[in-house]
């Protein structure tokens, strides 16, 4: 059964039961706009309505049967598009698809090498980083990527302003949980690829991925070696970084889980605004495999 309830847990109600005779749900997402709960099935994303109904966007079934599994899905802001990313077990390439309510099917993206989507910019935009090292923007399946910076960057972070990311040295090596940059510096820059700036280099050395931002002006991330809490780090005034254990912040959470069979991996979910930023924006989950 899949349940809902309020952040205080009060409210707890089922919207839907799952038939034995179906496969386990996973990667289960609330949709853009806050109105329903997506979760993926061997055969189909099924997007369940807080009222209790249901759509089907199908297309899993034939990925699956060429060894190709969903690790992520990200919703459009409105909550009417998904981004899906496919890994296969067997080598680790993924594929992108693209899929809507209005057409119930996922399209193939595009080939972009291994790619992971990211957070949609809009409606009509969702973030595409590479292990090449290519970071930008993707509108219609089919369309090229559309550059936001000209340096090697993966990791990107949306806080609904500008897109913070690693800059540094990409891949080639990429998990599940996506593609890692390694002894990297922060940087951002606007959705329209305008005004690129460097956030500070990190002092923590390794292979890292950048998961959201503390206001106290901390980054949250974890390393690739661990799938254990994640880190964070402050840049000071002199542009440094220190990092030590997410601890505590208005962020207002993060949780990660052990890993678990057959694929193991870790989950994490946090919510994040902009520090410092005038007129605060409303508190962004995100979510990430590691």
């Amino acid at each position: 059964m899949l349940w809902v309830s309020n952040a205080d847990g009060s409210s707890a109600r089922s919207i839907a039961t799952v038939a034995a005779n179906t496969s386990r749900p996973f990667a289960t997402r609330w949709t853009g706009d806050a109105q329903a709960v997506a979760y993926a099935t061997d055969d189909s994303i099924t997007v369940i309505n807080l009222d209790g109904t249901h759509i089907d966007i199908r297309g899993l079934g034939q990925m699956r049967a060429a060894g190709f599994r969903l690790i992520d899905q990200r919703w459009s802001p409105s909550g009417k598009r998904v981004a899906a990313t496919l890994q296969r077990s067997t080598d680790g390439k993924t594929d992108l698809w693209i899929g809507s309510l209005d057409r119930r099917e996922l399209v193939a993206a595009g080939v972009f090498g291994n790619a992971f989507f990211g957070d949609w910019l809009s409606d009509d935009e969702v973030l595409v980083e590479s292990d090449t090292g290519v970071l930008g923007a993707l509108q219609q399946p089919g369309q090229p990527i559309r550059k936001l910076v000209d340096t090697a960057a993966a990791s990107p972070f949306f806080d609904g302003r500008r897109v913070f990311f690693l800059a540094g040295s990409v891949g080639p090596t990429i998990t599940a949980s996506g593609i890692f940059v390694t002894n990297p510096s922060v940087m951002s820059v606007r959705a329209d690829g305008q005004d690129l700036r460097s956030e500070g280099r990190l002092e923590v050395l390794g292979s890292l991925r950048l998961d959201g931002i503390w206001p106290d002006t901390r980054y949250l991330m974890h390393p690739r070696a661990s799938c254990g809490a994640p880190w964070s780090a402050r840049i000071g005034a002199s542009r440094s970084v220190s990092a030590d254990r997410a601890s505590s912040g208005s962020i207002s959470r993060a949780a990660t889980a052990p890993p678990r069979a057959p694929s193991s991996y870790c989950s994490m979910a946090c919510s994040a605004r902009m520090p410092g930023s005038a007129g605060a924006l409303p508190p962004r989950q995100q979510s990430r495999r590691y």
